[in-house]
């Protein structure tokens, strides 16, 4: 199989995956909004980078919630200059987020970070999938270039039900015109999936998909470890 054919093949498992996630009569459970009674934003305290960080007792992170995650590598060094370690931890996203039962909405491989709108099912465990993301990624990073890929935490925000999936697609594929990288986000070469950009808001009606109605979640964004 050509690069160009393995590609379109990674390119096809999220795009196939996403339209059944967002259209209508897919038999899914409606997703769950945030559940009430947590509120407030978690940051990191300055210091080493290998720290604790405060957990949500209250809140496992499975279930099907949608969150829109922000991963930073180490020392915010450039590592998504190259499309080989792009394709590489796109290889890692695709097996990754199907082995653990969730979606992938939307992507963005800044240089040195990368955004995720991802949607689990009833079964999917956030710290599981971005556990096994990072550790599979991180290998095969430091195998192709002798060093490491990740800092040890993530930014996770577990989408509330008025929020609109559409804004948070179009601010996550926005992100390189935004940083004076592109002028349109389409030339971005490191976003995705690229069917749903050209897509736009056809999955879930004229307004986009939405998460208006779908069930409860917690009110937080939170650093989390993996």
């Amino acid at each position: 199989m050509s690069a160009k054919d393995k590609r379109s093949s990674r390119h096809n498992v999220l795009v196939s995956s996403s339209k059944g996630s967002m259209g209508q009569g897919t038999g899914q459970q409606p997703r769950r909004d945030r559940p009430s009674g947590l509120s407030g934003t978690r940051r990191p305290k300055a210091g080493p980078e290998r720290r604790s960080s405060p957990r949500l007792a209250t809140f496992d992170y499975v279930g099907q919630y949608a969150y829109s995650i922000t991963v930073n590598t180490v020392a915010k060094h450039r590592a998504f200059t190259s499309s080989a370690v792009v394709h590489d931890c796109l290889d890692t996203l695709v097996e990754a987020s199907s082995k653990h039962e969730f979606v992938v909405h939307a992507y963005c491989f800044m240089p040195d970070h990368l955004h995720l709108l991802i949607e689990g099912s009833e079964s999917s465990s956030l710290a599981s999938m971005m556990k096994r993301f990072k550790q599979l990624s991180s290998y095969r990073y430091k195998r192709r270039t002798g060093h490491s890929l990740w800092q040890r935490s993530y930014y996770d925000h577990v989408l509330r039900q008025e929020e609109d999936m559409n804004v948070v697609t179009e601010y996550i594929w926005n992100n390189p015109v935004q940083a004076g990288l592109v002028a349109d986000r389409e030339a971005y070469a490191f976003s995705g999936p690229r069917e749903m950009m050209d897509l736009g808001s056809e999955p879930d009606g004229p307004e986009g998909p939405s998460l208006r109605g779908r069930g409860e979640a917690p009110r937080s964004t939170e650093l989390r470890q993996s």
